[in-house]
């Protein structure tokens, strides 16, 4: 019964007082995506919601550009690499009464991915080459 009754002030809690205020969390969340993806991260609205019993977390005019300090041969720094105009992420509640934030769906609208080919052939994507040959073994 105790079990029971933390549970539901947890996902009381979770509703009620953090979804709706989750833009406040905007700037640590892009900065997490900036650290794990190694480039500019800049959105313009983060906002949070449930879909029946799901809470989801949307961002919106999602941009990855090259850090200002990188060192892409193919692009300029600022330079943006992709473009995302709506994401929206379902979270696991399961996880996250284990304290860990898993997505149950991820969904992608409209994407603008910039690819360059360069003098050398290969085709970069984020200053990383797509289509370089390696000696590894098949």
């Amino acid at each position: 019964m105790a079990f029971g009754l933390a549970m539901a002030a947890g996902l009381a809690t979770l509703k009620y007082a953090v979804m709706p205020k989750i833009g406040a969390y905007q700037a640590d969340i892009l900065a997490g995506i900036s650290e794990a993806s190694g480039m500019d991260v800049r959105a313009s609205t983060l906002r949070g919601g449930w879909s029946g019993f799901t809470p989801f977390i949307e961002l919106e005019d999602v941009l990855f550009r090259e850090p200002a300090n990188g060192q892409s041969a193919t692009r300029t720094a600022g330079a943006t690499a992709l473009s995302l105009p709506l994401v929206r992420a379902a979270v696991s509640i399961p996880f996250l009464l284990i304290g860990q934030v898993r997505l149950t769906e991820l969904t992608v609208f409209a994407p603008q991915l910039s690819l360059i080919r360069a003098a050398d052939g290969l085709i970069y994507f984020a200053g990383r080459p797509l289509n370089k040959k390696t000696d590894a073994p098949e």
